[in-house]
C-alpha cells in the first residue's frame, strides 16, 4: 500500500476528448487540509545588471585577433575559480594552430562576484592594480594588447606559425 501523495505539474487529455473539455470547471488544489501544495516565491523579480562583465569585454577582444593574424594566432578565454580568495580568473590566451596549439598566457585579471574592480595581479617587481570601472578596465587592456611587448610575442609567434 502507498501512503505518499504523487504530484504533477501537468495533465494530459486524449485529443478525442479536448472537444468535451470545458476549463471552466477545471480545479486545481492549492491546498489540502490547511496545507499549502503551492510554494510561495520569494525571490521576487531577478534583473541582470546592464553591464558588460570582464569576461564580455575579453571575448570581445579575443575574437577580433584571429581575423588580423589570417588565423594563424587566436586568441582565448579561459575562466577558472580562485578558491581561496572566492575570485573568477580569466586567462588570456595566445594560440598557434599549427603549431600543435602552442598557447601562450599574455596575462590574467580576476574579479569577485561584483564584476568592478577587476585587478590585475602584480608581479614579482609589480603591486596587484585594481580597475575599478568598466572604462578603466578598457583603458588597461587597450594598452596591453596594443603594447610593444604583445606586438612583439604576436611577432615572434607570426614568424614560427609561418615557418
Amino acid at each position: 500500500m502507498n501512503h505518499y501523495w504523487h504530484l504533477f505539474d501537468q495533465a494530459l487529455l486524449r485529443p478525442e476528448l479536448a472537444a468535451g473539455f470545458d476549463p471552466s470547471r477545471l480545479i486545481i488544489a492549492k491546498s489540502v487540509g490547511g496545507v499549502s501544495l503551492v510554494t510561495a516565491d520569494l525571490w521576487g523579480e531577478i534583473v541582470p545588471e546592464a553591464v558588460r562583465t570582464p569576461l564580455a569585454v575579453l571575448r570581445e577582444q579575443a575574437a577580433l585577433l584571429g581575423p588580423k593574424t589570417k588565423n594563424l594566432i587566436e586568441a582565448t578565454v579561459t575562466t577558472s575559480r580562485d578558491r581561496f580568495q572566492d575570485e573568477f580568473v580569466h586567462h588570456f590566451n595566445l594560440v598557434v594552430p599549427t603549431l600543435d596549439d602552442y598557447t601562450y598566457e599574455l596575462f590574467t585579471v580576476t574579479h569577485g562576484i561584483t564584476l568592478y574592480p577587476v585587478v590585475i595581479p602584480g608581479g614579482f617587481s609589480t603591486l596587484a592594480r585594481p580597475l575599478r570601472s568598466e572604462e578603466e578596465f578598457i583603458g588597461w587592456l587597450r594598452q596591453e594588447l596594443s603594447s610593444p611587448k604583445t606586438k612583439g610575442i604576436i611577432s615572434n609567434l607570426l614568424a614560427q606559425a609561418n615557418s
